[in-house]
């Protein structure tokens, strides 16, 4: 690892501005002098043992030239937060730019920018909802694709939601959702899509703080270069259904259940064999234990994105474990547990039947431990790993890795 990462020296704004970000860190640590704006400034380092998902030290010496699959990287972040109460309207934002260099696969360096804006609005207290929009670039997960070429991808959105409680006890809600995503290499090309989702639900608010509903979900994929299927083009455009049940309840004063689940129906436009029928749900469980301790247990059955040339779709189940604990009132230490399993549909013949899809089983673990230096200076440090196998043996990989980081809020 190259040490000049660390040097005060280094010719770029953002370093630059670390610099002075620890000069008046003393000056501001009891002072706001932002007001609702919340600059902040951050960098770190991280290693992953396995960056490309490699199966095996052949594979990597075929595409990398070496054995070696891990590499290191550095960081550095700066961006504005945005946080103001208006009478009963809510507005936040945030925009921020990242920086990310590597030692050796140095072709995956690149600049990104977040972007997101959120608007809770209300007319009294009867009518209300959510209006937000964002733009967000990252590094897509090299899980299927195993090539050292950069592959941002960037996904634009937009929502508008609303509720009108025309009874104390009764609430109608709609809303509007679109999302654009685009990958950069070519050969990602037939997965930038555009998806939009409307719903339209009703709830039932029970006294004690427990709400009921149903929701009807309708959501349309328009892609936007085809799949070649052979000496065939098709464009994998889908219509997708649902009629879902919706529960929020509060079992104890400690014990907190979502859930929302029900019938989907997904077809397609041109191969009508990748069509399905099934069930979507997602379960989350949240459990204040102690004053310090606390638990988040999700269970989850669903169909996937298509992210991946060879599928249609995926149905993808598992189960998430994540405790918290909040060592004292500077250190927090946050635990992630999750098994899934994608069972993928194979791309349908013209004139057959799809072939039998590929399981892949992943385990994965993350552990963060956090440390508010001061009420705005935060410290991470993170370790993860994972792991994959698959039915026919084609993607199975491990990797682990590590990453430490400081971020300052003025």
């Amino acid at each position: 690892m190259k040490l000049f990462y660390f040097s005060i020296g280094r010719r770029t704004l953002i370093g630059q501005t670390l610099v002075a970000a620890g000069l008046c860190a003393c000056a501001t640590a009891h002072a706001d002098p932002f007001g609702s704006f919340h600059p902040y400034l951050g960098t770190g380092i991280s290693y992953d043992a396995n960056l490309l998902g490699l199966s095996s030290d052949a594979q990597a010496e075929q595409i990398l030239g070496t054995t070696s699959k891990g590499d290191w990287s550095h960081f550095e972040q700066a961006g504005v937060g945005f946080d103001d109460q208006i009478g009963l309207q809510h507005v936040t934002a945030d925009v921020n730019e990242i920086r990310a260099d590597y030692d050796r696969f140095t072709g995956l360096d690149y600049h990104a920018l977040t972007a997101t804006g959120t608007w809770n609005w209300a007319v009294g207290t009867h009518v209300g909802g959510v209006l937000s929009a964002g733009y967000q670039q990252s590094l897509a997960p090299y899980t299927f694709l195993h090539v050292p070429d950069l592959n941002l991808r960037t996904q634009k959105h937009g929502e508008f939601n609303m509720f009108w409680l025309l009874h104390p006890s009764w609430r109608i809600d709609a809303g509007v959702t679109g999302v654009q995503t685009n990958y950069d290499l070519p050969i990602e090309a037939a997965n930038d899509r555009n998806e939009y989702r409307t719903s339209v639900g009703l709830d039932y608010l029970q006294a004690d703080n427990n709400t009921t509903g149903i929701q009807l979900v309708q959501t349309r994929g328009y892609f936007q270069y085809p799949q070649s299927y052979g000496v065939y083009n098709i464009i994998n455009n889908y219509s997708q259904n649902e009629v879902d049940a919706k529960i929020d309840w509060h079992l104890t004063g400690k014990t907190h259940l979502q859930f929302v689940g029900g019938w989907v129906d997904r077809k397609y436009d041109t191969l009508t064999d990748q069509n399905y029928r099934g069930i979507n749900a997602r379960a989350i469980f949240d459990w204040s234990i102690t004053g310090k301790t606390s638990l988040n247990v999700q269970a989850f059955h669903e169909i996937g994105a298509i992210d991946n040339l060879t599928t249609a779709y995926s149905i993808n189940r598992g189960i998430l474990v994540a405790p918290t604990w909040n060592v004292s009132d500077k250190l927090r230490w946050d635990w992630t547990l999750q098994t899934m399993q994608m069972q993928f549909a194979q791309t349908a013949s013209l004139f057959g039947t799809p072939t039998d899809g590929v399981n892949y089983h992943q385990n994965s673990m993350r552990t963060t431990l956090t440390y508010m230096a001061t009420p705005k200076w935060q410290f991470q440090a993170t370790l993860y790993s994972m792991s994959q196998t698959t039915s026919d043996h084609s993607n199975d990989f491990k990797g682990s890795g590590l990453q430490c980081s400081t971020r300052y809020q003025f």
